[in-house]
């Protein structure tokens, strides 16, 4: 009990030390090796955790939860594969298992993206359809549970979003038509939230459905999301990346879309004050129009972190934007390069657009995907 004590108190290597101590006098006990796997995974030490819970695992066979440890491990050093067909097999004895569900789901997401950003766009369409799949599982059999789903939702409709065009249409079909269904579940609730009148879903298909829905649930989530604060910021803040790629894929309403970015990234603020990527979001929603206010942005975003050098866009991906900037050397720090551009947006936009062609020809700015479980952050540079 003394051991359990001191991990919960996330004294993590006396509790590792404690476990190993008593597995020397037992080593046959498979529940310590669990809490000594535990205790490893919570430490970080994720080899070492995998090793000693497959150890529980040949002691008691029938563990499901050292199963399921070991596939969220696998999860986290990216062997996304063999943590799916674990966490699959585990869902065929226990179909509506919360835990199971959320960790598959997110292992399809991240799984679509590493094959979305090495070139295998089929195969990344499947995976974020499966991972639509499980997620509508959550949101159906646990009803406490539906904003971790809609988040799911609305990070692999987004991906979708992406997609140009979708290999597999019959799945395709069904599962938008599925997903229509959380959109008729907004006329249940009073939801205060307003989107712009251009955001429909009856006269749109493909990629752009996939958006539509993407972005209506972030609002679900915004309304649900009642009392955590880094829940709704994450909502709003990701409501405003799929308005701003809705305002770049279509040309309607466009002043009506951008209004509403400029609310969301600024509720994103009001719920988390403190969050530098929220501040650099807010520069860059008013990087065209108010460069003075997106320069006190930006050092705002400096002052939270003052090592902050990269971008984590999605902002535009035309000729002149950044979608995850790498810049190297604190002289080409993302907020720096920004500000230094702000300054001579209202006088020398030319010259702008030369030390940003001029950047992307030395190689400094690489363009890359989107990253999982974390949303993008915006760059609009004109």
């Amino acid at each position: 009990m003394s051991n359990l004590i001191i991990q919960n108190r996330q004294n993590y290597l006396p509790a590792i030390q404690a476990f190993q101590i008593a597995l020397r006098a037992e080593p046959a006990d498979a529940l310590t090796w669990s809490r000594l796997g535990e205790a490893y995974s919570r430490a970080g030490r994720h080899v070492a955790a995998i090793k000693a819970l497959r150890r529980a695992l040949e002691l008691d066979p029938g563990n499901w939860l050292c199963s399921f440890l070991v596939a969220e491990l696998k999860t986290e050093l990216g062997l996304f594969q063999e943590a799916i067909f674990t966490l699959e097999g585990l869902l065929e004895k226990r179909p509506i298992e919360l835990s199971i569900l959320v960790v598959l789901a997110r292992a399809h997401l991240s799984l679509g993206q590493t094959e979305y950003r090495e070139g295998f766009h089929t195969r990344a369409e499947s995976s974020f359809l499966q991972c639509i799949e499980v997620a509508l599982s959550i949101y159906e059999h646990h009803s406490g549970f539906r904003t971790i789903a809609l988040k799911i939702i609305s990070d692999a409709t987004f991906q979708l979003s992406r997609q140009p065009v979708l290999q597999d249409q019959k799945r395709v079909d069904e599962i938008l038509g599925l997903l229509k269904t959380l959109s008729s579940s907004e006329r249940n609730l009073s939801l205060s939230l307003e989107l712009p009148h251009c955001i429909e879903l009856e006269d749109v298909h493909g990629s752009l459905a996939f958006l539509g829905i993407s972005i209506r649930a972030c609002r679900l989530r915004i309304c649900l999301n009642a009392s955590s604060n880094a829940a709704r910021g994450s909502a709003w803040y990701d409501l405003a990346i799929g308005l701003q790629h809705w305002c770049d894929q279509t040309t309607s309403s466009e002043s009506e879309v951008q209004a509403k970015i400029v609310e969301a990234v600024t509720n994103a603020l009001k719920e988390e004050p403190l969050n530098d990527a929220y501040w650099i979001a807010y520069g860059n929603a008013h990087f065209s129009d108010q460069p003075k206010m997106a320069q006190h942005a930006y050092v705002q975003a400096l002052e939270l972190d003052p090592k902050v050098s990269e971008f984590d866009g999605n902002w535009r991906e035309d000729e002149l934007t950044c979608s995850r900037t790498s810049l190297h050397g604190p002289i080409w720090g993302s907020c720096i390069i920004t500000m230094q551009t702000s300054n001579l947006l209202t006088k020398h936009s030319q010259e702008l657009k030369l030390l940003i062609l001029t950047i992307r020809s030395y190689g400094l700015v690489k363009l890359l995907l989107r990253p999982p479980t974390v949303t993008s952050l915006m760059l609009k540079l004109y």
